[in-house]
């Protein structure tokens, strides 16, 4: 394991990478505990699979959008509050920042 997997399979918090075409990359051991999926079950998977299905499609779109001019932000500062959802299906509230 490298110093970069090393690091980042020891963050404190959940991370996803997701790709210019919506589907994870990479996520750290933090996602199990959280979500209830084993990393391998994720990887290729598209992230709206993590996100409650009444609003997927708005995520989806939100997601392309910002895949067209990328910048670092915190998600969810105004007064809605973002939500994720569970392997069992169920949901809970998250802070999200890219």
């Amino acid at each position: 394991m490298n110093l970069f997997e090393h690091i980042f399979e020891r963050l404190p918090d959940a991370v996803i990478v997701v790709g210019g075409d919506g589907r994870i990359s990479a996520v750290n051991l933090r996602i199990t505990p959280l979500f209830g999926y084993a990393p391998a079950e994720l990887i290729g998977q598209a992230v709206e699979r993590l996100v409650p299905a009444t609003v997927a499609d708005a995520h989806a779109s939100h997601r392309a959008r910002f895949m067209s001019d990328p910048h670092t932000r915190r998600m969810g500062a105004s007064q809605m509050q973002l939500r994720a959802r569970r392997k069992d299906g169920s949901e809970f509230p998250v802070e999200i920042s890219l």
